[in-house]
């Protein structure tokens, strides 16, 4: 049926995990629903241009560079082997010869010359290590602001964030507002808010408060907060994303 996707768990490999990613066995629906993709657990390296089989290399064409790399299985037309292919492109991977089905099963991160490392429970992915400070703003002012989070790009994700506004010496009280840029822009407010701050130091609540937003295909959002004051910060943490993987549309 459309959009069935079934194991192939995405893992850093354990002797490579600065350049290899483990797949678990699975089968799928290929991306327009004409095919089944089943196939045995793979291991892929993004160092390396594609080659059929485990242990070979997975990108698409290129050189290896940091980014989103989005992963793929691909079928071949006439034989029927399955294989894993990296592409830097969410749609449009460079096919090899012979292969004409494809389906993205996830999509990876690399920084810093390291696939960042990364657990995978269904659609849930989050980093094994701490969470990233993506936001570390100094009066952001009262307009919006588009932010980059750390999550893929050329998809569209649900980022789990963590946001917390700080006014060291407030004169009144400081609300942050944080949206998808798919939404209509709206100042923040007392009853437009993710959170609040109180006219008092220190600040209650003073723990980050949860709030999980879909991002653009650029790994954008918006915040706002309603006052500018040099004593206002704003601070965002990504943990990871949610990523239907193609499943739901």
């Amino acid at each position: 049926g459309a959009g069935v996707l079934w194991g192939n768990t995405l893992s850093n490999n354990g002797s490579d995990a600065t350049n290899d990613i483990d797949v678990t066995a699975g089968y799928c629906a290929d991306s327009t629903n004409a095919v089944f993709m089943t196939c045995g657990a793979l291991t892929k390296r993004l160092d390396a241009n594609w080659a059929v089989g485990t242990n070979q290399g997975g990108l698409d064409t290129g050189s290896i560079a940091d980014g989103t790399y989005h992963v793929f299985r691909i079928m071949r037309l006439d034989t029927g082997v399955v294989d894993l292919l990296f592409s830097t492109s969410a749609t449009a991977p460079t096919m090899p010869a012979n292969y004409g089905y494809k389906r993205r099963i996830g999509s990876i991160i690399r920084a810093s010359g390291a696939i960042l490392a990364f657990i995978q429970d269904g659609d849930d992915f989050k980093f094994k290590a701490a969470p990233i400070l993506d936001i570390n703003a100094v009066n952001p002012g009262t307009s919006a602001v588009t932010a980059a989070l750390t999550v893929p790009s050329g998809i569209r994700v649900k980022a789990d964030t963590r946001f917390k506004a700080i006014d060291t010496s407030p004169a009144a009280v400081t609300h942050l507002y944080v949206s998808d840029l798919t939404q209509t822009d709206a100042a923040a407010s007392g009853t437009n808010t993710v959170f609040t701050t109180s006219d008092t130091y220190p600040l209650v609540p003073n723990s980050p408060v949860s709030a999980p937003i879909w991002t653009n295909t650029s790994r954008q959002i918006r915040y706002r907060v309603n006052q500018s004051d040099a004593d206002i910060s704003v601070f965002g943490w990504t943990f990871g994303w949610t990523d239907a993987r193609g499943r739901l549309s």
